[in-house]
């Protein structure tokens, strides 16, 4: 079969990061002469994008989080009319209706799990042993999602693949940058300390721990910076309470969501992702592919990118104080920042070229079709 038919099974209503690596596969496949169909709810930022990366799409919403069969027969009929070859699936939630479909509408499609956020539930029971038979491939991030997934299911070892997100190193190359321009762009001080993270506003990313290490550092001539989405209006209110009760409001900067990431990362000169837990961490690769030294919290993934001390500090979520030591170390010690750059810069771009890491992914699905296929026929 010369073409392989994708489908990209997303219906979220949610947007973050999960949502836009499923935008980009989608894109990718486009890229590379294959047809991708993309499904999502009407009316939301998810929506949007995918019609700002022109990819076919249609709106469908789950009625049920699980065996929601109104969705799965409608989505069975795209199965047919698209010939679609190969589902891709973001959410776990979402695998029992996917099944459905494939299992009374076309029984020759891959079935994909893109897993891209760590589950700690044991899933042994009848129910879930059901949906990890039924399916065919499962793609994770990291090694400890791997591990996790096989024991912690029934899904067999040779049918799960880490592959990690790839990026495109030539535009967060630091040299294209001036930072003084950078600067400018978003509004930011060219003589002060610029501290930064990226995220959405919510708990689980801790822009307050990075607020409440920033006022007990005190860095003279510094600022900190929170980019992302507001997801909890009461919680980035919190933050910025929280500075202007220790007086420090005019250091606490807030940026909208942008895709400008990497100007943004060369007009800082520290990053902090202080997250709750984070299975993976792409805004942190992106951090040192673009020169910076970084701290991290020891969760999820993390630690398989941050080797502590040579190209990143890391820190236990609730130890602020630990985060504070680390904090203070950068701050004071221009050339400390430089080598650690220099040495996250180093890695990042041996290990995250998005050609390769794109052809590593579809290979994988491209391969667990064929394989289903000629099992069924």
């Amino acid at each position: 079969m010369s073409t392989i038919n994708y489908l990209f099974f997303a219906p979220m209503s949610g947007f973050g990061g999960l949502e836009i690596q499923m935008v980009k596969r989608a894109s990718d496949n486009l890229a590379r002469g294959g047809k991708s169909l993309y499904i999502t709810a009407a009316g939301t930022q998810h929506e949007t994008f995918v019609k700002e990366m022109n990819i076919p799409l249609i709106n469908l919403e789950m009625n049920f989080k699980y065996l929601d069969f109104i969705t799965a027969i409608k989505l069975g009929k795209l199965f047919r009319k698209n010939q679609t070859n190969v589902c891709i699936v973001a959410h776990s939630s979402n695998l029992s209706t996917v099944i459905l479909a494939r299992n009374f509408f076309k029984r020759d499609l891959a079935i994909i799990f893109y897993q891209q956020l760590e589950s700690g539930v044991n899933k042994h029971d009848f129910f879930h042993n059901w949906i990890y038979r039924n399916i065919d491939g499962v793609i994770v991030l990291t090694d400890l999602m791997q591990r996790s997934i096989i024991a912690k299911t029934i899904i067999e070892t040779e049918k799960v693949k880490k592959i990690q997100y790839g990026l495109d190193l030539t535009k967060l190359n630091p040299e294209l940058y001036n930072k003084s321009e950078s600067r400018d762009k978003f509004n930011l001080p060219n003589d002060k300390l610029i501290i930064g993270l990226v995220g959405r506003i919510e708990h689980t990313k801790g822009q307050l721990v990075a607020v409440k290490a920033f006022i007990k550092a005190n860095i003279p001539n510094s600022k900190l910076v929170i980019c992302g989405n507001i997801a909890f209006q009461s919680y980035f209110d919190e933050c910025f309470q929280l500075a202007k009760d220790n007086g420090l409001e005019d250091s606490l900067i807030y940026i909208p969501f942008t895709k400008d990431i990497p100007e943004l990362m060369n007009a800082l000169d520290i990053f902090v992702m202080p997250s709750q837990s984070e299975a993976f961490g792409l805004v942190l690769v992106e951090a040192m592919a673009s020169g910076l030294p970084v701290i991290s919290t020891r969760s999820g993934g993390v630690p398989e990118l941050i080797e502590d001390g040579y190209n990143g500090y890391l820190f236990n979520f609730f130890e602020v104080s630990e985060f504070v030591e680390k904090l203070l170390m950068l701050a004071n010690n221009e050339d400390l920042r430089k080598q650690l750059g220099a040495n996250g810069q180093t890695f990042a771009t041996e290990r995250f070229d998005y050609i390769k890491q794109t052809q590593s992914y579809f290979e994988f699905c491209d391969n667990t079709f064929n394989t289903r296929f000629e099992t069924i026929n």
